[in-house]
């Protein structure tokens, strides 16, 4: 799962319910990722609209993980990694046409997906997948087209990341941690 948080830029997209303070994206073995409107209020009550607001058929096997992330006038982009190492990359437009702007297939030796993160940072969208083999992939957004920046290999399976002051703060299966610069 993930979560995009509603900004004072969305009010007038047809993306977001009228209710709705948040936009939740799931994955699921069956290979679809689901755009859900979500309400969360003050205490402990979520609401989640019964009704999909976006349905993803493009990838290859079972989703593993999830990231999304706003895009000013653009919706919100949405990457998804799969089993079978394959990974996908939509935009949700703001109207709520998807729109699938890269598709991946499993490359030999890099096992199943472990982690998919987007991090925007000096104003560019970069896209980490992670590898439960140790390999870590770096993508950019730029204009709508995914490129492929960098990779590396940590040595051991990737269980999280985060972005940390320009480097990449990497949560491994053996219990360490490894920060990555950028």
């Amino acid at each position: 799962l993930d979560i995009v948080s509603r900004t004072p830029f969305d009010s007038e997209c047809a993306l977001w319910l009228e209710n709705s303070t948040h936009i939740m994206v799931s994955g699921s073995w069956d290979a679809t990722v689901k755009v859900w409107s979500a309400s969360v209020a003050s205490g402990e009550t979520v609401a989640i609209n019964r009704e999909p607001l976006a349905e993803l058929f493009d990838a290859d096997s079972s989703i593993v993980c999830v990231s999304a992330k706003t895009i000013p006038n653009g919706g919100i982009v949405i990457a998804a990694g799969c089993q079978d190492g394959s990974f996908c990359v939509w935009n949700v437009h703001n109207d709520g046409m998807q729109v699938q702007i890269h598709s991946e297939p499993a490359r030999k030796g890099s096992g199943p997906c472990s982690v998919v993160k987007w991090v925007s940072e000096s104003g560019r969208l970069h896209l980490f997948i992670a590898f439960s083999t140790g390999k870590l992939v770096s993508y950019v957004l730029i204009d709508g087209v995914v490129r492929r920046e960098s990779a590396v290999s940590v040595g051991v399976a990737v269980s999280d990341l985060v972005f940390v002051d320009g480097g990449l703060l990497v949560g491994c299966a053996d219990g360490g941690l490894r920060l990555v610069p950028l």
